[in-house]
């Protein structure tokens, strides 16, 4: 199996570096990658908008009661179109969460 694109795996090293938590890493229908790790509590304000700053490199994320996810596509901007719909709030401003 290829390993992901050098974009999705720098994503999964920043979430480690600042939450200490491995992203699980899966392949959307559409061909992107989907990124999740366990919501992370205790962290402090500088850490947690360093953590945003890291999702806004995604195509989309958001966040459900107990993860957050971020999805990156092969090629960015496009979205995956058949992806259902995914639970949570968030997503980056101007752009639709899935």
């Amino acid at each position: 199996m290829k390993p992901p694109p050098a974009r999705v795996t720098s994503l999964a090293q920043d979430l480690l570096r600042l939450t200490g938590q491995q992203s699980r890493i899966r392949r959307t229908e559409g061909g992107g990658y989907r990124l999740t790790i366990v919501k992370p509590t205790g962290l402090d304000s500088h850490r947690t908008l360093a953590v945003l700053r890291a999702l806004l490199t995604a195509d989309r994320f958001g966040d459900s009661n107990r993860s957050v996810w971020a999805e990156l596509d092969l090629v960015p901007g496009a979205p995956d179109q058949k992806s259902g719909p995914v639970g949570g709030g968030g997503g980056q401003p101007g752009r639709q969460p899935r």
